[in-house]
């Protein structure tokens, strides 16, 4: 059996020497050597972490408002969850204004209205027979569940 065993320097080799986790030795002793850095190298490393830290807190961010829900909407016996990416905002400003935008902190309530026009309402159940987009995911067609 080969062992490995650090370089004794300083203090800490006593300790560890005399510990009982002697076999976690080479671990220990890269964690608590000193390796004389210069100030400026540990502003640079601590400030390349804070943005590469900063970095990935950015991109989970921008993963949780994309998939977070955005409608609960009643489509005539069920509900459906829209999520943000699932809207389709071809006709987005035939939308009453509180849907243009949708909310930041919790889904809202709403109903889905039929169109009135024949023409519209075949389109309609075309786009979600052949390309699979509900008549929810249209912020055109939604109406308030309950009153304001």
């Amino acid at each position: 059996m080969v062992s490995i065993s650090a370089p004794t320097c300083g203090w800490h080799s006593t300790i560890i020497t005399n510990n009982s986790f002697s076999q976690y030795r080479p671990c220990v002793w890269l964690s608590y050597n000193d390796f004389r850095k210069k100030k400026s190298d540990f502003v640079k490393d601590i400030v390349t972490s804070m943005l590469v830290q900063l970095l990935f807190l950015m991109v989970s961010t921008y993963g949780v408002y994309q998939i977070k829900p955005v409608w609960i909407a009643y489509n005539v016996d069920r509900f459906e969850l829209i999520l943000s990416t699932d809207l389709v905002n071809i006709n987005i400003h035939n939308a009453d204004k509180s849907f243009k935008s949708p909310s930041y902190f919790s889904p809202q309530y709403v109903g889905v209205e039929f169109s009135k026009d024949n023409e519209e309402r075949n389109n309609n159940m075309f786009d979600e027979v052949l390309q699979g987009i509900s008549i929810a995911q249209r912020p055109e067609r939604d109406i308030y569940l309950f009153s304001k």
